[in-house]
């Protein structure tokens, strides 16, 4: 399965959206895509900076290369 994630950062967003929003869209293999804007609360950035440190240390102590870690993304994509 081949999925492509792209993530933009809205430096300047609508007064409607949380800050930090991202605009996040998902493309499958077959052409399909879904697109989100993501806001994140700020006790949501704690909870995901906390998880992503944790990430990058499984994949720095597992010797993970590059494409790995895009596989990673495409799988959490994908939930």
């Amino acid at each position: 399965m081949a999925v492509t994630l792209a993530s933009i950062h809205f430096a300047k967003i609508s007064k409607n959206f949380v800050k930090p929003s991202y605009q996040v869209t998902v493309t499958h293999a077959d052409g399909t895509e879904h697109h989100n804007i993501v806001s994140l609360k700020p006790e949501q950035t704690k909870k995901m900076e906390t998880i992503l440190k944790l990430v990058k240390n499984e994949i720095k102590n597992n010797g993970l290369t590059k494409k790995d870690t895009r596989a990673l993304g495409a799988l959490l994509s994908s939930e």
